[in-house]
């Protein structure tokens, strides 16, 4: 376990060298990535941050970004407007972003979507909206943007979801939960966290991609408001999930403050590749065994944490159909 106050110690020690200074953020409107969008542009250097919104979105932001603005007048907030449950409009805000920079430092991937109530809502491109959000939308930003990451010093993506879990199969002729009766709530998380995990661990193996950090996490219990957000009416869940994980949130709960740390701290350390500012003893290893870059499944206390022997099951038995219907998927907006 990295401790909270150690974590704020090494955070305190970033350089205007060591913090990432053209950031995306997808899913920052809210919750844990606007959380860390706050703590990145406190550190007072100059950053860029985008931040990617639907439109609805945006009356709420603009006074946010202009608070950010005023604390730290060398920072750069951007605001990227589109609505990322769609693919085509992955696309287009990454070709925006493609045109304005030659690289980019952190690509940062929050954004929610939890049908706990077991409801199905389709996109009107045909997906499921918990695979277009959580998934296909991470994997499609990573790969347009991946050009600009290579170009960076010191890239990392990352996917902030559930990183230490994993489930210990994968139906390969129904990845997306299409069949009759496959598709729940918590059906679609558990799958939706094993894909981020077999699709990042494809983007970390390809030598091209050996220069950038790939950290898929998990958050803890953060109070990021999806749950009430998307809720439904349904026989499974008369009220939203939140009310009944009150409790949890009060006694066992990350703040936004803390979650803000830990995650400015994953997007920053060396420890995970780079030159970013350590904890003193810590070590951890990515998913080909080594350190420096590669992929990183981290639990919420921010320590390397899954089942090796199911991640080589996986690898062995569905990650070549996970990555063919990804990219089947994803080809017509590449």
């Amino acid at each position: 376990m990295v401790a909270i106050n150690e974590i704020k110690v090494a955070n305190a020690k970033l350089t205007a060298s060591t913090v990432p200074r053209v950031s995306v953020f997808v899913g920052g409107t809210s919750g844990i990535g606007k959380a860390t969008i706050k703590r990145l542009a406190s550190t007072g250097f100059p950053v860029k941050i985008y931040v990617v919104g639907r439109k609805s979105t945006r009356p709420a932001m603009e006074p946010f970004l202009d608070e950010l603005r005023t604390a730290n007048p060398k920072a750069d907030l951007v605001w990227a407007e589109g609505e990322i449950a769609l693919l085509s409009e992955v696309k287009r805000i990454c070709r925006d972003i493609e045109a304005a920079e030659s690289s980019v430092d952190l690509l940062f991937l929050s954004a929610g979507y939890a049908p706990l109530g077991g409801t199905r809502n389709d996109t009107p491109e045909g997906l499921e909206t918990t695979h277009a959000l959580q998934y296909y939308g991470r994997i499609l930003f990573t790969l347009h943007l991946l050009p600009l990451l290579r170009a960076s010093s010191n890239p990392r993506v990352m996917s902030i979801l559930a990183g230490c879990f994993l489930s210990g199969s994968i139906d390969n002729d129904d990845i997306n939960l299409d069949k009759p009766g496959a598709f729940g709530g918590f059906a679609s998380q558990a799958r939706i966290g094993t894909l981020n995990t077999v699709g990042f661990d494809q983007l970390a193996a390809d030598k091209d991609n050996a220069g950038i950090t790939f950290i898929h996490s998990w958050p803890g219990a953060v109070n990021t408001g999806n749950m009430a957000r998307y809720w439904k009416p349904s026989t499974f869940s008369f009220f939203p999930w939140t009310e009944l994980m009150k409790p949890l949130f009060f006694f066992m709960g990350v703040s936004h403050e803390d979650s803000a740390e830990k995650h400015l701290y994953q997007a920053t350390t060396g420890t995970f590749g780079g030159d970013g500012p350590k904890v003193d003893g810590v070590k951890a290893a990515n998913t080909a065994g080594s350190q420096g870059r590669g992929l990183y499944l981290l639990d919420d206390k921010c320590e390397v944490s899954y089942n090796a022997k199911t991640l080589d099951n996986l690898r062995a038995k569905s990650q070549a159909a996970v990555w063919a219907k990804t990219t089947e998927i994803l080809k017509p907006y590449l």
